[in-house]
Parts: C-alpha cells; structure tokens; sequence
C-alpha cells in the first residue's frame, strides 16, 4: 500500500493514508514521516478502558456510524494527520497496553473514515478476514488483497471474493443480514449499510520471485475462479526499508505497482 499511496502521489493525486492495523507499526516511517499522528480514536471521543468511559463502540455491539459532521479535514485538529508532498497520514490508534480490550472500536473509525474532496483514500488494515464480521469495508470503492505464496493468503483471497460478492448484493439484504446474526434494530442495521458502495474485489500477487512462481500463484487463484489483477516481485529495497526503519525507494516493486495502478485508473479511480 505504501508502494501504492508514492505512485498515486507521482502521477500528482492527493493520496489520504489511513492506517487501520492497530497491530503493525512503522508505515509512517515507509512513507517518511517522522512520526504517526496522534490515533483518530481519540479525536473521536476514545474507546472504554482503565475505567474510562469513551465514546466509540464496536460496530459488532453497535453499528451506528460515527458522526459524519466531524469527517472533514478542514475541522480535524492538525494534530490527528500529518502531511507531505501531497500524502496525508492519519492512524486510528494502535493496541498498546495489556488488558486494553479488542480493537473493534478502532475497526469502527477505520469503517467510517470517508472525507469530502477530490483525493484518493487507501486504508491499510491487517492481513486476515476479520474486519469483513466487523462490516469496516462497506464504505470503500475496491477491496485489493496482497496474497503472498502460501496456502494460507490463497484462502484468504477466495474468502474476501465471497464476501465482496455477498456485499454487493446490496444494502438492504446486508441490513437483513445483520439483524439476523447480532440480533439488533433493523433501523440500526439500515443506518450502518446505507453508504455500502463496495463494487470491486481485486487480487494482487507479492512477493513473487520468478515467472514460474508467477504462474503458478496465477493457476492456484484461476482454480477459484480469481483473476489476478497484478504482480509485485520481491524487491529488496522493501526488506532494507522495513529492517531499517527507512523510507521506500525506487525499486522493481515500484515498477510493478505503477503498472497495477495503471489498471485501477481505468476503473474505480477517475
């Protein structure tokens, strides 16, 4: 994503970051931040923990949407995003204390994070299906799943193609969806899914090292039924910059992006 976020800054978009992997740290320094700005969480009134009281719920337990009044970067206190040569960073929070609780109410900050105005939003959130339970995509354009050469990313890639599909099939079922699994208000559940627009599903190999591995990750999706939008090759540039703490540089993953990225303009980016 950071590859992505640099190549969409290039081709001269405003490109908004969001770092919804409360687990992860150090995409601020890949993109060359000095540091992460303070969690978006908190902007939005905190979670409950060490007998605090906050005001953001998981969208599990309550799906109401945030309050749509304050997603407007020209009211959010600078302190809560960083910006640099046309990239904006914002992170909802990270789990840092023992006993602090899941991060559900951060998935819900991640769910809603829609701002007015002409730019390109990609949200990063963790490997894994998870936050499709939590319902955090229903307000993205495109789902893209980075699907390394294991068993295991393979699942993952045809599991999101199902979810996406069974998104698409609108709102109102989705709503009914949600009555019926976590027994709430049918209103509520109509309110969480009015905004659903997710329309694409992509797929993107990584990490791959040779045109025979390429194939054969293009084989084992194609047995599924998903075509792969595009390839990164390993690049070592990627591992230096994460071992060492250090901003992307230029690289053959790089290349590869901006060929992926090509793609996507002619679709869900106008």
């Amino acid at each position: 994503m950071t590859l992505m976020a640099l190549v969409l800054r290039n081709k001269g978009y405003k490109v908004h970051v969001l770092d919804g992997d409360a687990s992860n740290v150090g995409l601020y320094q890949m993109l060359g931040f000095e540091k992460d700005p303070e969690p978006l969480i908190n902007y939005f009134g905190g979670k409950t923990f060490k007998g605090e009281e906050g005001k953001v719920t998981c969208p599990v337990d309550d799906p109401t949407p945030l309050n749509k009044d304050k997603m407007n970067i020209e009211r959010i206190a600078a302190k809560y995003f960083a910006t640099k040569d046309n990239i904006t960073l914002f992170t909802v929070g990270k789990i840092r204390d023992t006993y602090e609780g899941c991060h559900g109410p951060e998935s819900k900050v991640t769910r809603d994070f829609v701002l007015p105005g002409e730019h390109v939003t990609l949200i990063d959130i963790e490997a894994g299906i998870e936050h499709f339970g939590r319902g955090v995509a229903v307000n993205s354009d495109a789902v893209i799943t980075v699907v390394d050469p294991n068993y295991t990313s393979f699942k993952i890639a045809e599991n999101v193609e199902r979810l996406v599909t069974e998104m698409k099939a609108g709102a109102e079922k989705m709503a009914e969806k949600m009555v019926k699994k976590i027994g709430i208000d049918i209103e509520k559940a109509k309110e969480a899914t009015k905004n659903l627009r997710t329309e694409y599903a992509w797929t993107v190999l990584n990490k791959v090292d040779s045109p025979k591995m390429e194939d054969t990750m293009r084989e084992k999706l194609k047995e599924v039924g998903i075509e792969a939008l595009g390839s990164m090759y390993y690049d070592l540039e990627i591992s230096n910059s994460i071992l060492m703490g250090i901003p992307l540089g230029q690289g053959k993953a790089m290349e590869d992006v901006e060929e992926i990225v090509n793609r996507l303009e002619d679709s869900v980016i106008k």
